[in-house]
């Protein structure tokens, strides 16, 4: 019969605490006598233990807390102000970028002039990234009246002007060829109020140039958004004074065609800097006649993506715990295994992001974790001989804290599985993992003579085992219930 199928029938057993060791049993002959006798009765009352047996029936209880000490800490800007102080600056770039061709072709057929767009466009919401960003006018529709886009900067006191309507763009318009000038083209010339219906916007043109704005010094993680802001309404269309934001569905990001824009003739490419570029399309009427193409003006934005992690900074403490159970060879027919019964808890820390509802961010899951504290509470003491508990670097011995009443038996008979008899702190030198505990039995009367009891290897017959501290240690002259530590049914 197995030891896995002998254990499911364990009974009431005797649990006498009878003197194994007197005075003149006290050397290695009579403990290895008394270690022999414990065996052949364990055997004989559970059967041969397989020799992959193990005696580590934990799972090492885990629970994960956070600390109350830790700083929650938003955006990766730790400390910084709610007001940022430095106004976001800009930068107008020399260089003119031109957009001619196929690539000038293709993007006036992906925005055709007075087709509805709204619903091929992406909510716009933008974290500022770590580095300085760029916007390029590249395309400008059919529109009336006037307006400017803007950058709101969540704690920057006072919103940015980036761009002005007509500003730093140009067209290349078709024009009929002539004795005196046979060219089919005008060549590149500004947009502005005051030209024919024709230089006004790009609608009919044959290509564009035009100048990119660097926006500078904007505080990184923030939540950022543009707007167009109406300086002159068209009427019927949108009122002067409108804000149009792209939070409220005004400007939008589209699907970029990389063969729209070769990346090195962007103005500032910088070929050792990775950049991501973003198409982004405006919407100027906020009435129910507005058209919906998005195509009022029409930006790249480009920069290096890097942004700044979000979330909240928080130290994740997990504290894994195990329970032994212990006997001292005080009677060789003996299975409570509460002799000595010991928790130990180790406290291991990592510092993770998590959102607004404490889950960790993507990256964070499976975080790498320190361990700060290794400590142990016994919570028996169901042997009347003197024992010393060693675990790791640190022992503790039941006749200097239980001087008078070493020999009593604690916290067996009718047990409270939360009391503590006794404390261990501070052990290093010791893993859950490697069970490195041993317990030193002394003699009976103040008999210094000493044996060791370890933790079982594989296959051994055990004097020691481990289990979940929910397990519950058997009262006095009770064997142990193995049947639900391995799992052995009725």
């Amino acid at each position: 019969m197995t030891i896995a199928m002998s254990m499911a029938i364990l009974g009431t057993v005797s649990c006498s605490k009878s003197d194994l060791y007197d005075e003149a049993a006290q050397n290695t002959a009579k403990f290895e006598k008394a270690v022999a006798e414990y065996k052949a009765n364990f055997v004989k009352k559970y059967g041969e233990v397989d020799p992959n047996q193990s005696w580590d029936f934990s799972n090492n209880d885990v629970v994960f807390n956070y600390n109350t000490a830790s700083k929650a800490r938003t955006r990766a800007i730790f400390g910084a102000p709610s007001i940022y102080p430095t106004p976001v600056q800009i930068q107008l770039l020399n260089t003119w970028f031109t957009l001619e061709g196929d690539a000038f072709t293709n993007l006036k057929t992906v925005f055709l002039e007075g087709q509805n767009h709204d619903m091929a466009g992406t909510f716009f919401d933008y974290t500022a990234p770590e580095n300085d960003f760029t916007i390029l006018p590249i395309f400008m529709g059919q529109s009336g009246g006037n307006f400017q886009l803007w950058l709101h900067v969540d704690g920057v006191a006072q919103d940015k002007l980036i761009w002005s309507k007509w500003q730093n763009i140009k067209c290349d318009f078709p024009r009929t060829p002539t004795m005196f000038n046979p060219s089919t083209h005008t060549g590149y010339q500004a947009l502005n109020a005051s030209n024919n219906d024709g230089g006004k916007n790009c609608v009919n043109a044959l290509g564009v140039q035009s100048q990119a704005v660097t926006i500078k010094n904007v505080p990184a993680g923030k939540s950022m958004y543009f707007y167009l802001k109406i300086t002159q309404a068209a009427s019927g269309y949108n009122t002067r004074g409108d804000v149009l934001s792209s939070p409220e569905g005004y400007i939008k990001e589209y699907v970029l065609d990389q063969s729209l824009v070769d990346k090195t003739k962007l103005p500032g490419y910088n070929p050792n800097k990775e950049i991501e570029v973003k198409l982004i399309g405006c919407e100027d009427a906020s009435t129910s006649n507005s058209d919906k193409d998005f195509n009022d003006v029409i930006f790249l934005m480009y920069g290096q993506p890097k942004t700044p992690e979000t979330g909240f900074v928080k130290d994740l403490v997990k504290q894994e715990k195990k329970r032994y159970l212990i006997e001292d060879l005080g009677d060789t027919n003996d299975t409570d295994f509460n002799d000595i019964v010991v928790d130990v808890i180790a406290e291991s820390t990592a510092t993770i992001k998590v959102d607004a509802n404490d889950v960790p961010l993507p990256g964070y899951e499976n975080p790498e974790y320190t361990l700060k504290s290794t400590s142990a509470i016994i919570r028996a003491l169901g042997g009347t001989l003197d024992i010393q508990v060693n675990i790791g670097d640190k022992s503790w011995r039941k006749s200097v804290y239980y001087p008078e009443t070493y020999t009593e038996m604690m916290n067996t008979t009718n047990p409270d599985y939360t009391a503590v008899l006794g404390t261990i702190e501070n052990i290093k030198n010791f893993t859950l993992d490697s069970n490195n505990i041993s317990v030193t039995v002394y003699g009976k009367n103040g008999d210094q003579s000493q044996n060791q009891v370890n933790f079982p290897l594989k296959g051994e017959i055990p004097m020691m085992i481990a289990t979940d501290t929910s397990f519950e240690w058997a009262k006095e002259r009770k064997s142990i219930d193995y049947k639900s530590l391995m799992g052995v049914e009725e």
